[in-house]
Protein backbone atom coordinates (compact mmCIF):
# COMPACT_ATOMS: atom_id res chain seq x y z
CA UNK A 1 0.00 0.00 0.00
CA UNK A 2 1.19 3.25 -0.79
CA UNK A 3 2.63 5.59 1.93
CA UNK A 4 0.25 8.75 2.04
CA UNK A 5 2.14 10.24 5.29
CA UNK A 6 4.07 13.60 5.08
CA UNK A 7 7.35 13.59 6.80
CA UNK A 8 7.43 15.85 9.41
CA UNK A 9 5.25 17.89 11.67
CA UNK A 10 5.64 20.68 14.30
CA UNK A 11 2.72 21.13 16.97
CA UNK A 12 3.04 24.13 19.33
CA UNK A 13 0.50 24.62 22.34
CA UNK A 14 -0.55 28.45 22.51
CA UNK A 15 -2.66 29.46 25.28
CA UNK A 16 -5.20 31.54 24.03
CA UNK A 17 -3.94 35.23 24.72
CA UNK A 18 -6.45 36.80 27.44
CA UNK A 19 -5.69 38.99 30.06
CA UNK A 20 -5.78 37.05 33.13
CA UNK A 21 -5.27 33.52 31.76
CA UNK A 22 -1.63 33.40 30.79
CA UNK A 23 1.48 33.11 33.13
CA UNK A 24 -0.85 33.24 36.24
CA UNK A 25 2.28 32.41 38.47
CA UNK A 26 3.90 34.71 36.74
CA UNK A 27 1.45 37.41 37.46
CA UNK A 28 0.88 36.65 40.94
CA UNK A 29 4.29 38.79 41.03
CA UNK A 30 4.49 40.97 38.31
CA UNK A 31 0.46 41.86 37.38
CA UNK A 32 -1.68 40.55 35.01
CA UNK A 33 -0.82 42.94 32.05
CA UNK A 34 2.86 42.54 32.52
CA UNK A 35 2.56 38.87 32.60
CA UNK A 36 0.28 39.10 29.40
CA UNK A 37 2.71 41.01 27.53
CA UNK A 38 5.85 38.86 28.35
CA UNK A 39 3.69 35.72 26.98
CA UNK A 40 2.84 37.58 24.12
CA UNK A 41 6.43 38.40 23.22
CA UNK A 42 7.43 34.21 23.90
CA UNK A 43 5.22 33.56 21.81
CA UNK A 44 6.42 35.53 19.03
CA UNK A 45 10.01 34.05 20.18
CA UNK A 46 8.15 30.78 19.56
CA UNK A 47 6.64 31.39 16.23
CA UNK A 48 9.81 32.70 14.79
CA UNK A 49 11.82 29.92 15.44
CA UNK A 50 9.32 27.78 14.15
CA UNK A 51 8.98 29.61 10.95
CA UNK A 52 12.92 28.66 10.35
CA UNK A 53 11.94 24.57 10.43
CA UNK A 54 11.21 22.27 7.88
CA UNK A 55 8.34 20.95 8.74
CA UNK A 56 4.54 21.78 8.70
CA UNK A 57 3.08 23.75 11.71
CA UNK A 58 0.01 23.05 13.80
CA UNK A 59 -0.93 25.64 16.37
CA UNK A 60 -2.95 23.66 19.30
CA UNK A 61 -4.70 26.46 20.69
CA UNK A 62 -6.12 25.92 24.71
CA UNK A 63 -9.83 27.29 24.53
CA UNK A 64 -10.74 28.66 21.09
CA UNK A 65 -9.26 28.96 17.27
CA UNK A 66 -8.15 32.84 17.06
CA UNK A 67 -6.22 35.01 14.52
CA UNK A 68 -2.63 35.01 15.25
CA UNK A 69 -0.17 37.56 14.50
CA UNK A 70 2.06 36.40 13.04
CA UNK A 71 3.79 35.63 9.06
CA UNK A 72 4.21 31.61 9.69
CA UNK A 73 1.49 29.50 7.85
CA UNK A 74 0.27 27.08 10.13
CA UNK A 75 -3.32 25.21 10.56
CA UNK A 76 -4.85 25.92 14.01
CA UNK A 77 -6.91 23.31 16.41
CA UNK A 78 -8.45 23.50 19.65
CA UNK A 79 -6.37 21.07 22.50
CA UNK A 80 -9.07 18.28 23.29
CA UNK A 81 -8.76 16.51 26.80
CA UNK A 82 -8.94 17.53 30.51
CA UNK A 83 -5.24 17.81 31.43
CA UNK A 84 -2.03 18.89 29.26
CA UNK A 85 -1.33 14.81 28.91
CA UNK A 86 -4.39 13.80 27.88
CA UNK A 87 -4.22 17.08 25.27
CA UNK A 88 -0.93 16.14 24.00
CA UNK A 89 -1.81 13.05 23.54
CA UNK A 90 -4.81 13.95 21.88
CA UNK A 91 -2.81 16.33 19.50
CA UNK A 92 -0.04 13.35 19.13
CA UNK A 93 -2.73 10.89 17.96
CA UNK A 94 -4.17 13.36 15.66
CA UNK A 95 -1.03 14.33 13.39
CA UNK A 96 0.56 10.63 13.49
CA UNK A 97 -2.19 9.44 11.47
CA UNK A 98 -0.57 12.31 8.51
CA UNK A 99 2.43 12.31 9.06
CA UNK A 100 5.83 9.89 10.33
CA UNK A 101 7.40 12.31 12.60
CA UNK A 102 6.00 14.92 15.33
CA UNK A 103 7.69 17.34 17.73
CA UNK A 104 5.47 19.17 20.26
CA UNK A 105 7.17 22.19 21.91
CA UNK A 106 5.24 24.32 24.20
CA UNK A 107 5.50 28.69 23.70
CA UNK A 108 7.10 29.55 27.05
CA UNK A 109 10.77 28.89 26.33
CA UNK A 110 12.65 32.01 25.47
CA UNK A 111 15.83 29.59 24.10
CA UNK A 112 13.84 27.86 22.03
CA UNK A 113 15.44 27.60 18.28
CA UNK A 114 14.64 26.02 14.95
CA UNK A 115 18.53 24.29 15.52
CA UNK A 116 17.08 22.44 18.62
CA UNK A 117 13.86 21.88 17.11
CA UNK A 118 15.41 20.39 13.69
CA UNK A 119 17.67 18.38 16.15
CA UNK A 120 14.43 16.64 17.72
CA UNK A 121 13.85 15.60 14.25
CA UNK A 122 16.94 14.36 13.42
CA UNK A 123 17.27 12.02 17.02
CA UNK A 124 13.60 10.63 15.89
CA UNK A 125 15.65 8.27 13.16
CA UNK A 126 17.21 6.44 16.56
CA UNK A 127 14.95 7.12 19.19
CA UNK A 128 10.97 6.39 19.82
CA UNK A 129 10.56 9.28 21.58
CA UNK A 130 12.78 12.92 22.04
CA UNK A 131 12.30 15.14 25.07
CA UNK A 132 14.03 18.23 25.81
CA UNK A 133 13.87 18.60 29.41
CA UNK A 134 12.90 22.23 31.66
CA UNK A 135 15.43 22.84 35.10
CA UNK A 136 11.77 22.81 36.80
CA UNK A 137 11.57 18.92 36.16
CA UNK A 138 9.13 19.27 33.35
CA UNK A 139 10.09 19.26 29.31
CA UNK A 140 9.90 21.94 26.88
CA UNK A 141 9.70 19.40 23.91
CA UNK A 142 8.47 16.08 23.02
CA UNK A 143 8.75 14.24 19.59
CA UNK A 144 7.72 10.82 18.71
CA UNK A 145 6.97 8.47 15.15
CA UNK A 146 4.01 6.61 16.56
CA UNK A 147 1.16 7.25 19.58
CA UNK A 148 2.97 6.38 22.71
CA UNK A 149 -0.33 6.74 24.97
CA UNK A 150 2.04 5.43 28.05
CA UNK A 151 3.80 8.96 28.21
CA UNK A 152 0.62 10.73 28.76
CA UNK A 153 -1.55 9.12 31.35
CA UNK A 154 -1.44 8.64 35.24
CA UNK A 155 1.42 11.63 35.10
CA UNK A 156 0.90 14.80 37.17
CA UNK A 157 2.01 17.78 34.99
CA UNK A 158 3.08 20.69 35.53
CA UNK A 159 4.97 19.28 38.62
CA UNK A 160 9.06 19.23 39.31
CA UNK A 161 9.15 15.38 38.74
CA UNK A 162 7.37 15.35 34.93
CA UNK A 163 10.67 14.51 33.02
CA UNK A 164 11.39 11.75 35.70
CA UNK A 165 8.58 10.45 35.46
CA UNK A 166 8.30 9.92 31.95
CA UNK A 167 11.98 8.77 31.60
CA UNK A 168 10.97 6.04 34.43
CA UNK A 169 7.57 5.41 32.33
CA UNK A 170 9.47 5.27 29.26
CA UNK A 171 12.00 2.44 30.79
CA UNK A 172 9.06 0.32 31.79
CA UNK A 173 7.86 -0.06 28.47
CA UNK A 174 11.47 -0.41 26.71
CA UNK A 175 10.76 3.13 24.86
CA UNK A 176 14.16 4.10 23.40
CA UNK A 177 14.90 7.38 24.87
CA UNK A 178 16.93 10.57 22.99
CA UNK A 179 17.52 13.46 25.23
CA UNK A 180 18.17 17.21 24.10
CA UNK A 181 19.69 19.84 26.26
CA UNK A 182 18.32 21.34 29.17
CA UNK A 183 16.57 24.70 28.84
CA UNK A 184 14.75 27.19 31.62
CA UNK A 185 11.25 28.47 30.50
CA UNK A 186 9.68 31.35 31.96
CA UNK A 187 7.45 30.61 35.30
CA UNK A 188 8.94 32.84 37.61
CA UNK A 189 10.20 35.88 38.50
CA UNK A 190 13.68 33.86 38.74
CA UNK A 191 13.49 32.31 35.36
CA UNK A 192 12.51 36.14 34.36
CA UNK A 193 15.60 37.56 35.80
CA UNK A 194 17.74 35.38 33.46
CA UNK A 195 16.34 36.69 30.21
CA UNK A 196 16.89 40.69 30.11
CA UNK A 197 15.18 41.29 26.75
CA UNK A 198 11.88 40.17 28.59
CA UNK A 199 12.12 42.40 31.00
CA UNK A 200 9.20 44.62 28.63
Amino acid sequence: MKDTKQEKALAIFLKNQRLGAVKTRLAKAIGDQKALEIYTALVALTLKAASDVSAETHLFLSDTLEPIDSTLKAKQHVQVGNGLGERMNDAFGLLLKEYHKVVLIGSDLPDISATLIEEAFTKLDAYDVVIGPAKDGGYYLIGLKAPKPTLFTSIEFSTSEVFEHTIMRAEAEKIKVGILKTLRDVDTLEDLAHFDFLNI
